[in-house]
């Protein structure tokens, strides 16, 4: 079977993607494991959401704010994570599964074509002619 090369950033644009359609069945307010399998499904692309990314925020930085910024973005993910699952449980206590998905939803299907872009911006607005090998020094 032959494995056709993919570059990192559509992986990661086609990750963003699939991450979201398994949560559409979450309003419906299936059985358990239809929630389980439905969010398995969704969790399992955050890795080929993340890599891809970071790597390429890692590689497109400057070497001198490559450490600020790699901390800046792991703080700032740290830090939202917690207040997203305070706003979703708040929204999911007020207004229930059913009322609340569906808008929640909608802020991440724009998620993907919010940032994908942007980063494919920044990933080809500092490309250089000849790839860059990282300076241990």
């Amino acid at each position: 079977m032959a494995v056709r090369k993919t570059s990192p950033l559509r992986l990661s644009g086609l990750a963003m993607l699939a991450f979201v359609v398994p949560l559409w069945v979450l309003p419906f307010l299936p059985p358990w494991p239809v929630v389980f399998v439905a969010l398995f499904a969704a969790m399992f692309c955050t890795p080929l959401i993340n890599g891809p990314l970071i790597a390429v925020l890692t590689s497109r930085t400057p070497d001198e704010l490559r450490a600020m910024v790699i901390t800046a973005v792991i703080s700032i993910n740290t830090l939202a994570a917690p207040l997203g699952f305070v706003a979703a449980g708040l929204m999911i206590e007020r207004w229930g599964v059913a009322r609340s998905s569906p808008p929640s939803l909608r802020g991440l299907r724009g998620w993907p074509w919010s940032t994908e872009p942007s980063s494919c911006a920044i990933a080809m607005s500092t490309r250089s002619a000849s790839p860059r090998l990282p300076s241990h020094g």
